[in-house]
């Protein structure tokens, strides 16, 4: 009888372990997710004691889970007294769905294109650029063309300014003082940013009136998708541009919706 009622008390207890292991393991799950968030809006890394400021997290609980995460290259030193950043794995994992984002968005970029007969992009910001990750060009003898890969400058191009004008003031002042602005670029002021992207923030679409290329105008808007946050756009020869901004203006806020509808939009930066 003694042995018998042993028996079922340990029966009992194994789900309430069970149950106590799965809800360890679940806190643990969402504290990591908690942690490579806060990496995601901070690319140029952010230290321990940081990671555990922004997550309240014990900074133990954050070296603990960061170790872990560095194991599998989610995340990596981001260099000496620099902290932590995102690492390749989670690129590696994200492959697919900059796959997918492409298959999204690739008919209403040919949309546009049709629609002003002018070159079209999606863009990616990697480090202090953005990269271009697909593009259509039209069929015409004057064209801006340029390759998949092609990388433009963050902080005088419309398609990097219409990142950072969805970036918090945290994130911006983070950029910023890693070099977003180059020290040789004398006629690039902070200031002059900061008035644009406020501007950005207002209209919603960021210009480049030959800022980068001589002869070449681009316009770009933001797009903060599920998938991932983009860059996106019209680019064309400055002498095609005048009387066209408004129209231009306004077919990219009805893609920029049209593409956030149809993917899932996430909260602004």
């Amino acid at each position: 009888m003694t042995s018998q009622s042993t028996s079922d008390k340990l029966k009992a207890a194994e789900p309430k372990s069970s149950s106590a292991e799965c809800k360890q393991g679940i806190q643990v799950i969402a504290r990591s997710a908690d942690i490579l968030r806060v990496l995601s809006d901070f690319p140029q890394g952010l230290s321990l004691a940081e990671i555990a400021d922004h997550t309240d997290l014990p900074r133990s609980t954050v070296h603990r889970i960061v170790n872990a995460l560095t194991d599998e290259y989610f995340v990596e030193p981001a260099g000496q007294d620099r902290g932590f950043r995102l690492g390749p794995g989670l690129g590696k994992l994200l492959h697919k769905s900059r796959k997918d984002i492409v298959a999204e968005v690739r008919p209403h970029l040919e949309e546009l294109t049709r629609e002003f007969h002018e070159s079209s992009f999606l863009g990616i910001q990697s480090g202090n650029s953005v990269n271009t990750i697909y593009r259509v060009i039209p069929e015409r003898v004057l064209r801006v063309d340029f390759p998949v890969g092609f990388s433009v400058p963050m902080y005088n191009t419309s398609a990097g300014k219409a990142l950072l004008a969805n970036c918090s003031e945290a994130e911006l002042e983070r950029q910023l003082a890693a070099g977003l602005i180059p020290a040789d670029a004398a006629a690039d002021s902070e200031a002059d940013l900061r008035r644009e992207l406020h501007a950005i923030r207002q209209t919603g679409v960021a210009a480049d009136y030959e800022r980068h290329v001589r002869g070449v105008c681009a316009f770009s808007v933001c797009l903060n998708t599920y998938m991932g946050v983009f860059s996106s756009g019209i680019v064309l020869p400055t002498a095609r541009i005048e009387g066209r901004e408004d129209a231009i203006w306004a077919a990219l806020k009805a893609f920029k919706v049209e593409v956030e509808n149809r993917i899932g939009s996430a909260a602004p930066r």
